[in-house]
């Protein structure tokens, strides 16, 4: 298998391998039942009628990002992105509030956490 940024390693490192991690710690208990990802109910065809170069236009951004929709909350561990993408030298864009997000603006000014209060329109250009 070959990587073709490091945004693909980081999904790989830290997302795909934790399923199967996570799998194998169950079989390891005794877990006898298969074990499944169950889709979270997102409407994948909406986000494909997108158009990303609207959505670069308009909040002016270029290049490969990337992006962050959670509340920047303690459960929702925005700096664990934040870091990682400090760490990697990639581009992230955060597009929500919350009570943490003065104090990481301020300990990550490269990151751009302006675009807030998207229409449903901007969001399916953001995913696209």
């Amino acid at each position: 298998m070959s990587f073709k940024s490091p945004l693909d390693i980081f999904v790989i490192e830290k997302i795909a391998s934790g399923y199967f991690c996570l799998s194998f710690s169950f079989r390891g208990h005794g877990l006898k039942i298969p074990i499944s990802i169950i889709s979270a109910g997102v409407d994948v065809d909406f986000f494909k009628r997108g158009n990303a170069k609207r959505f670069r236009e308009k909040y002016g951004i270029d290049g490969e990002f990337v992006l962050n929709t959670a509340r920047l909350s303690p459960e929702k561990r925005p700096e664990f992105a934040l870091r990682a993408c400090r760490e990697l030298g990639l581009k992230i864009v955060l597009t929500s509030k919350g009570p943490l997000k003065e104090k990481l603006r301020q300990k990550y000014p490269e990151a751009i956490f302006s675009i807030t209060n998207i229409s449903r329109g901007d969001l399916k250009d953001i995913y696209a």
